[in-house]
C-alpha cells in the first residue's frame, strides 16, 4: 500500500485543515456533530499543534489522513497513570474510507506508544456514535466506560498490539 506516517510541521497545516474539514463534513452528513459543522482554519490547527503533535498519513505521496497522539489527556480521561498514549482528531480523506487506514493509524500509534514505555492506547468518541464505537472495538480497543464528568463521551482503551503497517 505504500503507507507512510510522518510528523506534521507548519508546511502541512493547510493539508491538515483540508483533511479535518472533509472529515467534519462527512461526520455531519452522517449525523455525527462531534466536530461541529464548520470548517477548520489554519490558525486553529496551528494553535492546536503547539500542544498536540499532529501526523500526516500518506499513501505513496498523497496525503490521505491525519491524527494527533499525546501522552496525557486529563480533559477527557481525568488524572491517569502515565501508562497510555491518546489519539485525537483521527481523520481519513473522502475516497480513502474502507481501506483499513484507521486500523493502520491505530497500529502505528500503538507502536509509538510502546516506544514511550507505555502499555495502553486510549481514544474517545461520542457516546451515541454506535458505528464508530463498534469500529474501535473491532480494532481491539475495548469499550472502557463513559465518564460521569463527560457523559456524552465513550472511552476506549486497549493493550498495545502492533502489526505490519504495509498490509
Amino acid at each position: 500500500m505504500g503507507l507512510k506516517i510522518t510528523a506534521a510541521d507548519q508546511d502541512d497545516i493547510s493539508t491538515i485543515v483540508t483533511i479535518l474539514t472533509e472529515a467534519t463534513e462527512h461526520k455531519a452528513a452522517h449525523s455525527d456533530m462531534a466536530w461541529g459543522t464548520g470548517a477548520f482554519t489554519n490558525e486553529e490547527v496551528a494553535e492546536y499543534m503547539v500542544t498536540h503533535p499532529m501526523y500526516i498519513v500518506k499513501i505513496n505521496t498523497e496525503a490521505v489522513g491525519t491524527f494527533s497522539i499525546t501522552w496525557e489527556d486529563t480533559h477527557i480521561w481525568g488524572k491517569q497513570e502515565l501508562d497510555a498514549g491518546y489519539i485525537h482528531r483521527l481523520a481519513v480523506r473522502h475516497g480513502f474510507h474502507s481501506k483499513d487506514l484507521g486500523e493502520a493509524i491505530i497500529n502505528w500509534a500503538a507502536a509509538e506508544t510502546k516506544k514511550q514505555g507505555r502499555t495502553l492506547l486510549r481514544l474517545d468518541c461520542p457516546l451515541d456514535n454506535k458505528k464508530l464505537r463498534a469500529y474501535y472495538e473491532k480494532t481491539r480497543l475495548h469499550t472502557n466506560r463513559h465518564r460521569q464528568n463527560r457523559p456524552s463521551r465513550w472511552l476506549h482503551t486497549g493493550p498495545l498490539r502492533t502489526q505490519n503497517l504495509d498490509k
